[in-house]
């Protein structure tokens, strides 16, 4: 019964009907203590279900809840490794197994240090219970009767309730109609890699996505080029213009691909920039403003963000893609800014590797994330196991080429597009 100590400590009641997926999610990452990098209210530094929108717009999320590859996407997204296994490519017995093993992580002794948790996804007719799909997290397990503790987050319909293993096992085979796959259950547990200091994707992860379709030929043209015999100018040079269309996509309600704490950077901001900028600054905490800070500094000594400004200026793209520039000038009184040539070398640095390592080669040193310094090293591999997550979950696995350090899938890479699945 470890497990059920600190998660009754975030235990909450889901605020819309189909919200199980983020509630239950909100419950993890609390529970887990993996830091969202900005504040929620007040002073603190805590995740809410409104935090949750890397994977699928909210008001989606509302109408139609969450697929099972969607959460595993957002789980991923927000600083967690995720071991996905489908009911159906797996046993009972292996099932029980799995829940054994996480309660034995956190047992009763390690309460307060819990490590790893367990979320089960199934359909509520199999519990005798009104609705369809469901998303729960496991409070504990009792050997004696074989059963679980459901700690039910839709707590208008249901309080904490036990089931027993094969119950609920069998209650995860029935296909999603949405999906037309069997459900799962998910072992959750936080990232070794330090959390995103700065940079969060977003946006890629529309199924009718047309920034999705436009990175993906983006993607598709830089691998054909790096295969011919242009030089590493011209190519880096084609890498920053379709990279700079993409951060300018705004893509109306779903927003840009790249965004910051600070605030999203697009066209749309443009006329409102110094009103936006002073509200997002402020809900910032001064010590992880001056996190941004190094970060911003680390950047700026690569040798790929001097490339970047240099291939700018030249073009005078400076002037075709206005900077949304966010400036600080309260940490240790120094003066920092924030604009498109420190997104777009961290967009290139994090992205382009995952794309074809052929590309890496032929631009040379300018690549090599090898030897730099945390927290941008850290921020890199962050940002690159965000991409794989939303690779995953759009079935774009075969457009990156090191896929899923974070997301170990027990399944067959499923592709096409998928609807939702809610909770109600």
């Amino acid at each position: 019964m470890g497990c059920f100590f600190p998660l009754i400590e975030q235990f909450r009641t889901q605020d819309e009907p189909a919200y199980c997926g983020v509630s239950t999610l909100t419950m993890i990452l609390n529970a887990l203590q993996v830091d969202p990098g900005r504040l929620w209210k007040g002073p603190w530094r805590w995740y809410s279900e409104d935090m949750l929108d890397c994977c699928k717009p909210l008001e989606e999320v509302k109408l139609k809840g969450l697929t099972y590859d969607e959460w595993a996407c957002l789980a991923l997204c927000n600083g967690l490794q995720v071991s996905a296994t489908r009911a159906a490519d797996t046993t009972e017995e292996k099932f029980r197994e799995t829940v054994k093993s996480v309660s034995r992580c956190c047992g009763s002794e390690e309460k307060a240090q819990a490590t790893q948790f367990l979320v089960v996804t199934y359909t509520r007719k199999g519990l005798g219970q009104t609705g369809s799909g469901h998303f729960t997290p496991i409070g504990g397990y009792d050997p004696v009767s074989d059963s679980v503790l459901l700690l039910d987050v839709a707590r208008f319909k249901y309080p904490p309730h036990w089931v027993t293993i094969p119950v609920l096992f069998k209650a995860m085979q029935p296909l999603d109609p949405d999906t037309k796959k069997s459900r799962g259950f998910f072992v959750i547990s936080k990232s070794k890699h330090q959390s995103k200091i700065l940079f969060r994707l977003k946006g890629l992860q529309h199924p009718v996505s047309q920034l999705k379709i436009k990175f993906t030929r983006l993607l598709e043209t830089l691998r054909s080029k790096a295969k011919g015999s242009r030089n590493k100018e011209e190519i880096l040079e084609d890498i920053v213009s379709g990279c700079l269309d993409v951060l300018d996509s705004d893509e109306g309600q779903h927003g840009p691909l790249l965004t910051t704490v600070i605030g999203e950077f697009s066209r749309s901001v443009e006329q409102k920039t110094r009103k936006f900028q002073k509200w997002h600054i402020e809900m910032v905490p001064r010590k992880h403003m001056e996190a941004i800070r190094e970060l911003v500094h680390e950047i700026e000594h690569t040798s790929l963000y001097a490339e970047v400004q240099k291939i700018m200026k030249t073009k005078l793209w400076c002037d075709e893609h206005p900077s949304t520039s966010a400036h600080s000038k309260h940490v240790h009184r120094e003066t920092f800014s924030i604009s498109k040539p420190h997104l777009l070398t961290v967009l290139i640095l994090a992205v382009v590797p995952r794309v074809t390592p052929k590309i890496k080669e032929i631009l040379g040193s300018c690549m090599d994330t090898e030897n730099l310094k945390d927290p941008l090293k850290s921020e890199l591999i962050s940002l690159a196991d965000s991409w794989d997550g939303l690779c995953v979950y759009t079935g774009s696995v075969d457009d990156c080429s090191a896929i899923t350090s974070g997301l170990k899938k027990n399944e067959t890479k499923s592709k096409g597009k998928k609807s939702g699945c809610g909770c109600r």
